[in-house]
């Protein structure tokens, strides 16, 4: 007998290359200048004045500011403490946008960057299972789809409840709803 199985497990920084501080696309960059982290666009600036200068006629600048204390957080403002703090790089939108875009577009890189240390994304990963009739133990399985998600996104959660739902008609959502009861943010 056949069955499909939805399971979610949690998704760590490695797996969420492409996202965050990753290359955006061409109108953006990030550069940053911290002798632990580098993410980000690789560079061979010397020191942010540098970067900055190189990049101020055709790029809106934005300074990203780093805190680390038991994980990361990043933003757009100084964090206000001296402890832990530090000026991380910078974000560099191109002219071609507004100012206005330029200023979302660094400020939403900001929010996602957080919240995949927040551990806020997920994986929900579709199985089939052949299931032995006799028994009811499972003989084999395939993993058929999966979907990676911000469990912070209430846009993201419909559809991974759709998506979910096309493969088990009954799909009970209490264990993705305790999952995002049980993250802090």
């Amino acid at each position: 007998m056949k069955k499909f199985e939805a399971k979610i497990i949690d998704v760590d920084y490695g797996m969420m290359e492409g996202v965050g501080f990753s290359d955006y696309d061409d109108k953006v960059k990030i550069y940053t200048f911290h002798k632990h982290y580098q993410v980000g666009n690789k560079h061979n600036y010397d020191n942010m004045i540098e970067c900055i200068d190189d990049n101020k006629k055709d790029y809106h600048i934005f300074s990203l500011y780093i805190y680390e204390h038991s994980g990361l957080a990043f933003s757009l403002e100084p964090f206000g403490g001296i402890w832990d703090t530090c000026l991380f790089g910078c974000v560099c939108v191109s002219k071609e946008l507004s100012s206005i875009e330029a200023t979302k577009i660094a400020c939403d890189m900001v929010k996602e960057a957080n919240d995949i240390e927040a551990g806020a994304f997920v994986e929900v990963m579709i199985n089939e299972l052949d299931i032995c009739e006799c028994c009811n133990n499972t003989k084999s399985w395939d993993y058929i789809d999966g979907f990676v998600f911000n469990i912070y996104d209430k846009e993201d959660r419909k559809t991974v409840v759709d998506f979910v739902s096309y493969y088990i008609k009954d799909f009970d959502t209490k264990a993705l709803d305790e999952l995002i009861d049980n993250r802090y943010y």
